[in-house]
């Protein structure tokens, strides 16, 4: 799924078949290529784009996902991807999402009369 322009995971890749490993990075353990994905413990790595945008509204907006807080939204997102800063795309498209914010019951006392 990364592609060759997709510099990071490119380096990831090519750090998993030198031998020997770098010592300097530990974090080498928790990627493995396979099938020409790249996986971060077992979750599939996702490059920068729209594919991002894709994978919330499928896990957010779908009609069956009910548009789901912030804690449920990550819990779909993450059974199966990971891309860095996952957490900051998800916090801000569920923020963003209008149906969301209108369906949401108030936090505040009531105003008072005009």
């Amino acid at each position: 799924m990364a592609t060759e322009e997709d510099t990071w995971a490119t380096s990831i890749k090519k750090e998993l078949h030198e031998q020997p490993r770098n010592p300097n990075r530990d974090d080498l353990d928790q990627f493995e290529h396979q099938d020409g994905l790249l996986l971060r413990n077992n979750l599939i790595y996702v490059p920068e784009g729209p594919i991002h945008l894709k994978i919330l509204r499928k896990c957010h907006d779908n009609t069956l996902a009910g548009h789901f807080e912030m804690a449920r939204t990550h819990e779909l997102v993450s059974r199966n991807y990971w891309w860095p800063k996952m957490n900051r795309l998800l916090r801000e498209y569920v923020k963003s999402c209008d149906t969301c914010a209108r369906s949401k019951a108030p936090r505040h006392r009531p105003f008072g009369l005009l």
